[in-house]
């Protein structure tokens, strides 16, 4: 993973549990207020009226310090939007793409993760307008069917060693769509934590779709990287791991397969195009067949 984009990941990490420490700490203090109160009136002979006035201050402290925490998660908010839109600018994307051959191999698995990123953009609508209307009713039920399941899903894609094609312009109409939807994304949320309302629940659940949200720009910048920056000029390009692995394996076989050509050779059995057919097809990954080379 590229050193900015992991320090972005821990950057979210260390937001996330920040703010669950503080929320945590914000319900202990409230129930260590209310068991104060109760034991003021008892003790003091106290009526219910004093009880009531004291449970009502407890509740407006605790109103003061959920302001705190929502600020915390803005500010959070606003951090990963600056970094996704500085992760454009900061490694030129634009500028890269334009110096990608037009079509090049990525593992078939990159199709599979973006897809992630447009299910967990579709599926954010539900409870942004569940939030907006004040319904939390269906939100935990929402989150853990369908909200952690799309981000698992995501996070746990690995390479399959299959190879597909993929246009420069198809990724460069991916890689802005990343940059368009998450920065929306964003922007709805930094609105939403503007509400003023003293639901815990609320305030957990709105935490952990900001802790998503972290967790999918992490994944969709990698994305980017992998493809953008792994990528190697010209038909035989791969964009993973296993391109590097190839390379080596060919490079080890590479004397092995000369000094066999040359006793091919001798015997009148092999010309110049077959030996540089078959070095090439020594380091291609899903043996791709000669003709379909300058494609």
């Amino acid at each position: 993973m590229d050193r900015d984009i992991f320090l972005f990941e821990k950057m979210g990490e260390i937001y996330d549990n920040k703010i669950s420490f503080m929320i945590e700490s914000l319900d202990n203090q409230l129930k260590i207020n209310m068991l104060e109160a109760q034991y003021k009136v008892v003790t003091e002979s106290g009526t219910k009226e004093d009880f009531e006035y004291l449970y009502m201050e407890a509740q407006e402290e605790t109103k003061q310090k959920k302001k705190g925490i929502f600020n915390g998660i803005i500010e959070w908010v606003k951090k990963i939007k600056d970094r996704l839109v500085d992760f454009f600018t900061k490694k030129k994307i634009e500028k890269r793409i334009k110096e990608m051959p037009d079509k090049f191999e990525v593992d078939e698995s990159y199709n599979k993760k973006f897809s992630f990123f447009k299910k967990f953009h579709e599926w954010l609508v539900r409870p942004i307008n569940l939030i907006k209307a004040k319904n939390y009713k269906g939100l935990v039920n929402d989150l853990i069917s369908k909200g952690s399941g799309i981000v698992a899903a995501c996070c746990g894609i690995v390479l399959v060693g299959q190879h597909v094609y993929m246009n420069k312009d198809k990724f460069k109409e991916s890689a802005d769509w990343i940059l368009k939807y998450f920065k929306t994304d964003c922007d709805t949320l930094i609105k939403l934590l503007q509400i003023d309302d003293s639901d815990s629940g609320i305030m957990k659940f709105l935490k952990q779709m900001v802790g998503f949200i972290n967790k999918m720009v992490t994944q969709s910048l990698d994305w980017i990287m992998n493809i953008a920056f792994h990528v190697v000029k010209g038909p035989a390009a791969v964009t993973d791991k296993l391109m590097y692995s190839a390379y080596r394996d060919y490079r080890d076989q590479k004397g092995e397969y000369e000094r066999r050509y040359d006793r091919e050779r001798e015997k009148g059995k092999l010309g110049k195009d077959d030996v540089d057919w078959g070095m090439q097809h020594l380091y291609r990954p899903n043996r791709i067949p000669k003709e379909e080379w300058n494609k």
